[in-house]
C-alpha cells in the first residue's frame, strides 16, 4: 500500500507538457486500504457541470421571470415567448427515451401550455431537477447555441444589474470584431449595419431585452464564421485528482479588441482638438505637464478606466506615442520635418519614393522607430533599407529627423 502511494509522490518533470511537472495523483482505494490503515485521506464528491441545452433551458426560465417583474409590455411579450420556448420543448419530448419515461408526471403536468403562466419558486425547482435536462440539443451549428447562451445571461446580467455584464459586453464587441472581417461572405455583409453597431461601446447603454434578443436572433448564424486561428489554443487539462467534469460555457471572444481599448480610442479621436492631442498631431512638442494634464482626463476611473488599465491593455507604451498610433501625424507636418530633402530638387527616384514611404507611415501610424527603415516595406525598395538608398549623412540626417518626431510625443 505505502509502496504504491509511494510511486504516486514520485517525481515527473513535463509529465504533461513543456514546463508542466506531475504536481498530483490520485488513488483508486478499491479494497479500503485507507480504512483498514487509519489513514487520512482527502476525498471530493465528483461534480457534473450542467450541458449547454440545460444551461440554455434554465437560463429562458430565469430569464422569463425577470422580464415579468419589469410589467414593461415589451418584456412581457419576450418572457411570453420564451415559455412558449420552453412549453414546445417540453411537449415535443420523446415520451418512449428512459430518462423522460422516469419523470412523466412532471411532463404531463407541464406540457399543458397554461400551466406555464404563473410559475412560482417551488415549480423552477420541479423544472429544474426534473424537465430541464430532457430536451435534446438544437440541430444547428455549436456556435450557435454557445451565443444563445452567453446572450441569455447578458439579457439576465442586465436586468440583474449583476457584475458580468461589462465583460458579456466585451465579448459581444470581440465577436462583432471578428465578424467585421468578414464581409465578404454574404450573410455576414447583409448583418453589416448592425455588426457595426455592436463595435461602438456606446450603443450598450440602455439597450432593451427585445433589441438584445433581436441581435441573438442576427447573429447566431454568423458566428460560424468567425476565425478559430484567432481564438486561443485551449488545452484540456483533466485532473484525476478532482474527479470531476466541468463543463463551462464556451467563451465565443475571438480577441479581436476589448470594450475598454474601443472606449479610449474613440475618447481620443472624439477630443482630437484638445491642445495636446492637437499637438501630437502636428509634432509640436509637449511638455510634461501637459502629458500629465491628459492622463487625468484620460485615466478618470470610470469609463475610460484607470492607468493600470491601461497598461494592462497597451503595456509601458508612452502615452504620446500610443494617442499618434490612434490619430497619425498630421500630414503637412509630416512634410514640413522632410522639408530640406523634399525641396532640395535633386533626390533620385527611389529616395523620393523612400522619404514619402516614411511620411505615409508617420500619417497612419504616428511614429516610425529607426530600426523599421531597414526592414519591410523599406527594403522593397533596396534590400538594405535606408543605408541602401542613401548615404552615411543623408541616412544619418533621416534618422535624426524620425528620432526628433517619435520625441515630440514622448513630453519633456
Amino acid at each position: 500500500f505505502w509502496q504504491m502511494i509511494g510511486r504516486g509522490t514520485r517525481l515527473c518533470p513535463d509529465a504533461f507538457g513543456p514546463n508542466q511537472p506531475k504536481e498530483h495523483f490520485l488513488i483508486f482505494d478499491v479494497c479500503g486500504n485507507f480504512e483498514f490503515f487509519d489513514a487520512d485521506k482527502q476525498a471530493k464528491e465528483p461534480k457534473v457541470g450542467k450541458p449547454i441545452t440545460q444551461q440554455i433551458f434554465e437560463s429562458r426560465l430565469h430569464l422569463s421571470r425577470l422580464l415579468k417583474e419589469t410589467s414593461e409590455d415589451g418584456d412581457l411579450e419576450l418572457a411570453g415567448t420564451l415559455l412558449d420556448i420552453l412549453h414546445k420543448a417540453v411537449e415535443s419530448l420523446d415520451k418512449s427515451r428512459f430518462q423522460v419515461s422516469m419523470n412523466l408526471k412532471h411532463v404531463h403536468e407541464f406540457e399543458k401550455r397554461a400551466r406555464w403562466n404563473n410559475l412560482d419558486a417551488n415549480d423552477v425547482h420541479i423544472i429544474e431537477k426534473h424537465l430541464s435536462d430532457l430536451p435534446v440539443p438544437e440541430t444547428i451549428n455549436e456556435l450557435a447555441r454557445r451565443f444563445d447562451l452567453m446572450m441569455l445571461k447578458l439579457q439576465i446580467s442586465t436586468l440583474m444589474m449583476a457584475m458580468n455584464k461589462k465583460k458579456l459586453e466585451e465579448n459581444l464587441m470581440d465577436i462583432a470584431e471578428g465578424l467585421s472581417l468578414k464581409y465578404t461572405i454574404p450573410m455576414v455583409l447583409r448583418s453589416k449595419p448592425l455588426i457595426e453597431e455592436l463595435k461602438n461601446p456606446d450603443f450598450y447603454k440602455d439597450l432593451s431585452q427585445k433589441k438584445l434578443d433581436s441581435i441573438r436572433l442576427e447573429i447566431r448564424e454568423l458566428v460560424e464564421y468567425l476565425d478559430v486561428s484567432a481564438r486561443p489554443t485551449i488545452y484540456t487539462d483533466i485532473k484525476d485528482s478532482e474527479i470531476t467534469i466541468t463543463v463551462n460555457e464556451p467563451n465565443l471572444a475571438t480577441n479581436y479588441g476589448t470594450i475598454y481599448r474601443k472606449r479610449v480610442e474613440k475618447f481620443i479621436r472624439d477630443n482630437k482638438n484638445n491642445i495636446t492631442i492637437s499637438k501630437l498631431s502636428t509634432n509640436v512638442p509637449i511638455t510634461a505637464d501637459e502629458l500629465k494634464s491628459l492622463e487625468d482626463i484620460l485615466f478618470d476611473g470610470g469609463e475610460r478606466g484607470t492607468r493600470a488599465d491601461y497598461l494592462k491593455e497597451f503595456g509601458e507604451a508612452p502615452l504620446g506615442i500610443f494617442i499618434r498610433s490612434i490619430i497619425g501625424l498630421d500630414i503637412k507636418a509630416a512634410q514640413e520635418a522632410f522639408a530640406e530633402f523634399l525641396q532640395a530638387g535633386n533626390l533620385r527616384a527611389d529616395q523620393m519614393t523612400f522619404i514619402q514611404i516614411i511620411i505615409a507611415h508617420l500619417t497612419k501610424n504616428g511614429t516610425v522607430q529607426p530600426s523599421m527603415l531597414f526592414e519591410p516595406p523599406f527594403t522593397d525598395i533596396n534590400d538594405q533599407g535606408l543605408m541602401g538608398v542613401f548615404d552615411d549623412g543623408a541616412s544619418h540626417k533621416i534618422i535624426s529627423i524620425v528620432e526628433r518626431i517619435n520625441s515630440n510625443a514622448v513630453g519633456a
